[in-house]
This record gives structure tokens, C-alpha cells and sequence, in this order.
């Protein structure tokens, strides 16, 4: 839903996930990946120039239904208002959750949709700003790593977040959207959704 405000004549009328890269804009590759899939609908969370998203969604002739929420305070908010605004679709079953100004592989939602775990992340060597985290021997986040916390010469022990989530539908319900909520009650609209990931 954000502005894209820092590809500035990129996005002057249209959202960044409308920035076509190779040919082909973000959120169509997005949306190909996720149709070979076999998920039951995909849910897009639209807020700047949203008409004209919603109009080039609607005109990719993606199989898996797809369904619009409306953030009309995507200027004044952040990703996690965004998604608590989907929370009534995470609450139904498993979900991946993906920012859609990300370019991956399909074998990345291949590994995704595969896995068992109650909660994944994807993760990637840093190589630009954002949520930092370090990881255990076997995989598991150990801590996110707050800016004021980044030490250069530790640089190699941390992964970058890539904006790529799987959540099975009781973790959701029992553990992330009760924080979800509490957040954006108490501290408001601002944060990211990974300050949720961070707190749990």
C-alpha cells in the first residue's frame, strides 16, 4: 500500500509493485509464481494508486482469486496497519505473507509452501538496510538487531529479512495477531510488522 516514495519519478502515478523490471512489473511476477501455487486466494493490500493496481491485477488473468483490502490511510501508516487491515484472512488458514516489491525465485515459494514449520522466515546476506537478524546453528532467528545494536565488524553473523513470511493458521491466531493487535493499539500505525516477529 506504501508511496514507493524513493523511486521518485518511478512512482509518481502508480505503486511500486507496478515497476517493471525486465519487462514485466513487479506484482505480475509475484502474482505468476503464487498461481502455480494451489493456494485457495490471494490477497492484495492496495492504498496508493490503488485504481490503477486493482485494474492491472484484475487484468493479468491470474486463476487463483484474488481479493483487494483497502488501506486508505497508506499515507499516514506502514506495512503493519497494512496487514492488520488483512487480519480476517489470516485468521482462516496457513498464509504466506510477501511484500510485493520483492523479486525471488519460484523455488523460494516452492520451499515455503513445503515446509512444516509453525513460523518461517526468509532470510538473505545483507546487502542493503532493514531488519537484520542473527541466526542459530539450525536455522532458528535468535535476535533481530536493532540499529543502534549493529556492529560492522559482526557484519557476516547477520541475514537480512526479505519481506517473505509462512505462517501456519494457529500460530497467527494464538501468537502473532494478538501482538499484531496490541500494537497497533498502544504504539499506533508507524512500526513494521517485523516489530511484532521482534517482541515474540
Amino acid at each position: 500500500a506504501g508511496m514507493g516514495r524513493r523511486l521518485k519519478e518511478h512512482t509518481k502515478d502508480k505503486t511500486k509493485c507496478m515497476v517493471e523490471v525486465g519487462g514485466q512489473t513487479l506484482i505480475e511476477r509475484t502474482l505468476r509464481i503464487l498461481d502455480t501455487e494451489g493456494l485457495s486466494r490471494i490477497v492484495v493490500v492496495a492504498g496508493y494508486q490503488a485504481g490503477g493496481l486493482i485494474r492491472h491485477v484484475e487484468g493479468l488473468g491470474v486463476s487463483t482469486p484474488v481479493v483487494f483490502v483497502r488501506n486508505e490511510e497508506y499515507a499516514a501508516t506502514n506495512n503493519l496497519y497494512s496487514l492488520f487491515l488483512a487480519r480476517e484472512y489470516l485468521q482462516e488458514e496457513d498464509s504466506l505473507v510477501i511484500e510485493s516489491d520483492i523479486i525471488f525465485e519460484k523455488k523460494i515459494a516452492d520451499r515455503m509452501m513445503a515446509s512444516d514449520a509453525p513460523c518461517l522466515m526468509f532470510v538473505s546476506k545483507p546487502w542493503m538496510d532493514g531488519s537484520l537478524v542473527t541466526l542459530s546453528k539450525d536455522g532458528y532467528v535468535r535476535t533481530f538487531i536493532d540499529a543502534e545494536d549493529f556492529r560492522f565488524e559482526d557484519k557476516d553473523r547477520y541475514y537480512k529479512t526479505v519481506s517473505m513470511y509462512r505462517m501456519e493458521r494457529a500460530y497467527i491466531e494464538d501468537t502473532y495477531l494478538p501482538f499484531l493487535e496490541a500494537y497497533v493499539k498502544v504504539w499506533g500505525r508507524e512500526p513494521q510488522y517485523e516489530s511484532v516477529l521482534k517482541v515474540v
